[in-house]
């Protein structure tokens, strides 16, 4: 209850007790107040918090877990005005690696000597990487390189058996931080072992040059299981996304493969394809191949009658009209198809209850041409309340709707 709370006091109580409750500085709470840590940050710390932890850390005459718990919990919501003190705490103090951290989550280039000592910590590469999302040079992609020189001289040069614990780290970072002519010479230069590799198979086909390409059609040719280069690879659409020049050119790379996916990969790229506005290719290269056992997504007028029926058949699914209402811009499809449809429907249903789902759908997307969907029967069976409701749906369109 308290680790969400921004105040002076509540920050300093959670410090005092990480001695004695770990749960009370789990990562749930220092990465609440990350800003890179996705739908979980909840916005800056405030000022008068951040002071109260500076004081608590700076004092030298506090027991040295509060000052470390104080120092985590500054650092990680630390900002670019924090830089000049962050970089004058040496590599010899406690709070060097969480200062590290907070340097280079903050873009500080002249933290790139600091990193590199840190890669010499064996079963630490990986940690270290990540924070590369943030910060990036020449020398970082130099080092980069010297890290697939590692690599390569550890890794199994085998189907399903090359890895190497900075793989997942240092293949996103080839596709988001690197310019993709430099990424596709880098990829080249070590295919005789990456090749092995899924997370560098799969970096190939984002990056998509024609290169790029071959290098990862090789390894399909060539693989006891191409399946497994796939595996997973729909977490990896996040970096596409993230990348400035994403366009449907990143997915063309995976048409040739795209019967190895798994249907809940199958389900997430069809997704993706929705919040990226890709429609045309979603409908090109998915639509036929959405796996029938997952929840219905509407490609058909009989699956959105299917999805109608359900509505009509209790009043405790209608509260999702609405839902099923936004999905229609979500697949990108024709902005009349929702009205269309429901038309359609109630013509051929021609119940009351359908009637009542119709009303619905017009109130959320119907306009005053579209009032006339509902004259289709007289439904005898509800007596005088027919002509209230579609007055009532009438008011309710014409005051959204001037058309």
């Amino acid at each position: 209850m308290l680790h969400g709370m921004d105040h002076p006091d509540v920050v300093e109580f959670l410090c005092r007790q990480a001695k004695n409750y770990a749960w009370f500085f789990s990562q749930m709470v220092v990465h609440g107040w990350d800003p890179h840590w996705g739908p979980s940050h909840r916005g800056p710390m405030t000022p008068p918090s951040r002071e109260r932890l500076f004081d608590l850390w700076a004092d030298e005459a506090n027991e040295a877990d509060l000052r470390e718990s104080a120092f985590k919990l500054w650092a990680i919501s630390t900002t670019a005005a924090d830089l000049p003190m962050l970089q004058t705490i040496l590599p010899e103090s406690p709070f060097h690696p969480q200062a590290l951290r907070a340097r280079m989550s903050v873009g500080d280039q002249s933290a790139f000597g600091n990193f590199r000592e840190k890669l010499k910590d064996k079963g630490q590469r990986a940690y270290w990487w990540q924070f590369c999302r943030h910060v990036w040079s020449d020398e970082f992609e130099a080092e980069l390189e010297r890290e697939f020189a590692h690599r390569g001289a550890a890794a199994k040069r085998e189907w399903s058996e090359s890895s190497y614990e900075s793989d997942g780290i240092t293949s996103e970072l080839l596709v988001m931080q690197m310019e993709d002519s430099a990424a596709e010479a880098l990829l080249e230069k070590h295919w005789g072992h990456l090749h092995f590799s899924r997370h560098f198979v799969q970096a190939a086909l984002l990056i998509a040059t024609p290169r790029t390409r071959e290098l990862a059609a090789q390894s399909f040719a060539e693989a006891s299981d191409p399946a497994l280069l796939l595996e997973y690879v729909d977490q990896n659409l996040r970096d596409i996304w993230r990348k400035a020049s994403a366009s449907p050119r990143h997915l063309d790379s995976f048409v040739p493969y795209l019967d190895l996916l798994g249907e809940m990969a199958v389900v997430d790229f069809w997704e993706f394809c929705n919040k990226q506005g890709w429609y045309a290719w979603r409908r090109q290269h998915l639509d036929s191949r959405y796996p029938p056992r997952f929840r219905n997504p509407g490609l058909t007028d009989t699956d959105l009658y299917g999805r109608l029926d359900q509505l009509a058949s209790d009043p405790k699914f209608q509260m999702w009209v609405d839902r099923w209402v936004e999905e229609f811009a979500e697949r990108g499809d024709p902005p009349r198809r929702v009205i269309d449809v429901v038309a359609r429907w109630l013509a051929e249903r021609r119940t009351f209850e359908a009637f009542k789902v119709a009303l619905q759908v017009l109130q959320f997307a119907g306009t005053r041409g579209d009032l006339d969907i509902l004259d289709v029967a007289d439904f005898a069976s509800a007596g005088e309340i027919v002509p209230v409701l579609k007055t009532d749906i009438e008011f309710a369109v014409k005051r959204r709707s001037l058309i």
